[in-house]
């Protein structure tokens, strides 16, 4: 029974993964045929896993949310620099968005709004908040505000990888660097 379990969790685990490069190569135009190729799964196999090619997207998103939220929750950012905390933020944020860019085409789409206010969001403005009662950042600042700006600057520094302008590392230290200036006390 147990061996069983475990096929169907690694024919499980292939067809997220067939469908992550589908989406990848093909876009929203990767049909479950696509998904099921890249798999290497029968469709009928596919179809007993997921019934719908909405079903499979919105388990695609799940795990893309999923992963952020346990990266970010076990970011250690209380003993950082405003900047390096941000960094690591950021990192984390672009290199999740990066690795699931299959579902989560760009930071303007509804996944990535939706991943933002359920995921981002929160853990975001919670950092700003301490940084703000540490004295960090201006306490007059709206830490909403604050959080929206950042996510913009992420946004940004996403279409400049994606452009080839900027590597995640780079991307995530000059935003930061950039954004702690700008919000800091010390200004």
């Amino acid at each position: 029974m147990a061996e069983n379990n475990d096929i169907r969790d690694r024919t499980y685990l292939a067809i997220l993964d067939g469908a992550s490069k589908a989406f990848m190569e093909k876009g929203d135009l990767a049909s479950m045929a696509d998904v099921a190729h890249a798999a290497g799964v029968g469709r009928a196999t596919l179809y007993r896993y997921f019934l719908t090619r909405e079903e499979l997207v919105t388990r695609l998103h799940q795990v893309a949310f999923d992963e952020l939220a346990i990266e970010l929750d076990n970011l250690s950012l209380s003993l950082l620099s405003l900047e390096e905390a941000l960094a690591r933020f950021g990192r984390s944020v672009l290199g999740v968005s990066l690795r699931h860019s299959c579902v989560l085409h760009d930071f303007g789409s509804e996944q990535a709004r939706e991943l933002a206010r359920a995921v981002v969001s929160p853990k975001l403005i919670k950092l700003i908040e301490d940084r703000q009662r540490r004295g960090e950042i201006d306490p007059n600042l709206s830490s909403n505000v604050v959080a929206g700006y950042f996510g913009g600057m992420l946004a940004t520094s996403s279409k400049m990888h994606a452009l080839g302008i900027l590597g995640i590392e780079e991307a995530a230290s000059q935003s930061a660097r950039i954004f702690a200036r700008g919000v800091s006390v010390k200004n």
